[in-house]
C-alpha cells in the first residue's frame, strides 16, 4: 500500500518485462525505488536486454542497477541456489551462441557490467548470459558432463548437480511413494517423473 518501503523484491525475468510492457510513465512520476537493496532476478533464464531496460526505465525513480542479483534457483532446492553478493553490480558475458547450444566449450567474447552492455557489442551469433552468483549457504553446485563427471574447465557448459539441505528427497509417485533423487545430487535436466507419472 502506499506510504510502504520495500528492500527486497523477487522477480523472474517476465516479471520484469511484464511491468515495462505495462508501465504508464505519467503513472510513475514520483514513485521511489531508491529504497530497494536486492532485487532477486531468476526463476527462469534471465534476458540481459530486459535487465537493462528495466534498470533504465526506473533510473530516474531512484532504481539503482546494483540491486538486480542475477540467481540461480528452483523449486526443488527451495528457489535459490546461487546469488551473488547484495550491492555487487550485475555481470554478464558475450559468448557464441553455437558454442552453447552444443553443450561444449564456450566461446567467450567478453565479460563486463552489465550496464556497460550495448547492442554494438553483438555480433550475429552473440548471445549474452548472466554471471549468476556464487552457491547459495550449505549449496553444493557441481557441472557435469554427459557422463556424470565433474567439470573443473570454467569454460565448459554441462548438466548442473545441485545438493544441499534444502532440496526435495524426491517425487511424490501416484501411489504416495517417493522417487527419490540420484544419490550424487538433483539433476534439474532429469526432473521429469518417470513414465506414468506426474
Amino acid at each position: 500500500g502506499h506510504g510502504v518501503l520495500y528492500e527486497h523484491v523477487d522477480h523472474p525475468n517476465f516479471g520484469f518485462a511484464h511491468v515495462l510492457r505495462k508501465v504508464n510513465p505519467r503513472r510513475i512520476a514520483g514513485l521511489d525505488l531508491s529504497c530497494w537493496r536486492n532485487c532477486l532476478a531468476g526463476a527462469e533464464p534471465l534476458d540481459a536486454r530486459t535487465l537493462l531496460a528495466f534498470a533504465s526505465c526506473f533510473r530516474d525513480n531512484g532504481f539503482d542497477i546494483a540491486s538486480i542479483m542475477p540467481s540461480y534457483g528452483l523449486a526443488e532446492a527451495t528457489l535459490v541456489t546461487t546469488m551473488p553478493d547484495p550491492g555487487m553490480r550485475p555481470r554478464a558475458a558475450i559468448v557464441e551462441t553455437s558454442s552453447v547450444t552444443r553443450l561444449a566449450g564456450i566461446e567467450l567474447r567478453t565479460g563486463l557490467a552489465l550496464e556497460d552492455l550495448t547492442d554494438a557489442m553483438l555480433g550475429p551469433d552473440d548471445t549474452v548470459v548472466m554471471a549468476l552468483g556464487t552457491p547459495a549457504k550449505n549449496m553444493d553446485i557441481t557441472l557435469v558432463d554427459p557422463d556424470g563427471v565433474a567439470i573443473t574447465d570454467t569454460l565448459l557448459c554441462g548438466e548442473v548437480v545441485v545438493r544441499g539441505p534444502s532440496v526435495t528427497l524426491g517425487y511424490r509417485r501416484p501411489d504416495g511413494t517417493i522417487q527419490p533423487h540420484d544419490p550424487s545430487g538433483f539433476r534439474p535436466a532429469a526432473r521429469r517423473p518417470a513414465s506414468g507419472s506426474r
